[in-house]
């Protein structure tokens, strides 16, 4: 039987890696046009906050431990 917790978390996981993969392609594109040299500095904040709001997310709410 499956444990629909495990699947929701996985779901979750994998939704947001693609979210994360879609940005990554969407600053690539604004970097290589020259729209602006500010999205270096916004990249790797951009990336700490998404991947810091995904783990506080899965532990608050379905108690993953991190170890």
């Amino acid at each position: 039987m499956v444990n629909l917790k495990n699947l929701t978390v996985a779901l979750i996981i994998a939704l947001a890696y693609e979210a994360l993969l879609k940005l990554t392609h969407i600053f690539q594109a604004a970097i290589t046009c020259n729209f602006s040299p500010a999205f270096y500095n916004i990249m790797p904040i951009l990336f700490f906050l998404t991947h810091a709001a995904i783990i506080y997310f899965l532990y608050r709410y379905y108690q993953v431990k991190f170890v």
